[in-house]
């Protein structure tokens, strides 16, 4: 009798064993990158007919890297128009702009890569079915067009989130920067 129980125990046993949901580094990569949707492109929109962002352009020596062409003068018929053109050089860092956009100058560009550099730590809640995680994204293939912002693409940025654990799987919660 003892035999036979054993041999009954034993598949429960793993079976509550293999459903335990343990976090560690590389479940919470995953559910990171599931859910948060990295690796990710940072975008940014530039008015192609508005004077400050054709200023801002010039500021950032985009002309002269020959990425885009600016019209520095407008007659009046002119008023409204595209001040900002791209050149072929800046094709790699266009991205698909909507039809609402296009319809009023709006290009999108590339600034960077963002993606998942390091998980800092995993807290587990004392429930085990909460956890707190740090972790930091870093940017990649920046692009000219970066210098158009004012962020350190060098720094990694730190983000904490928050993770539940329900439908046996682990889920983010929250989100903070």
């Amino acid at each position: 009798m003892k035999k036979v129980a054993s041999i009954l125990l034993l598949p429960c046993l793993l079976i509550v064993g293999c459903s335990s949901k343990k976090l560690d580094q590389k479940t919470v990569a995953e559910i990171i990158k599931k859910e948060l949707g990295y690796p990710k492109i940072l975008d940014y929109d530039i008015y192609c007919s508005d004077p400050k962002h054709a200023y801002k352009m010039l500021d950032a020596g985009l002309g002269k890297d020959g990425l885009v062409v600016i019209q520095q003068k407008q007659k009046l018929i002119e008023v409204g128009k595209p001040l900002i053109s791209f050149t072929e050089k800046a094709k790699p860092y266009l991205l698909a702009t909507s039809k609402k956009d296009k319809s009023i100058e709006i290009q999108k560009v590339k600034l960077a890569d963002v993606d998942v550099a390091e998980i800092i730590t995993t807290k587990d809640g004392e429930d085990g079915k909460t956890a707190i995680v740090e972790f930091t994204t870093a940017y990649k293939n920046i692009s000219p067009f970066a210098r158009l912002v004012n962020v350190d693409f060098k720094m990694p940025k730190k983000h904490t989130i928050y993770l539940s654990l329900y439908d046996n799987q682990w889920h983010i919660e929250k989100k903070t920067d």
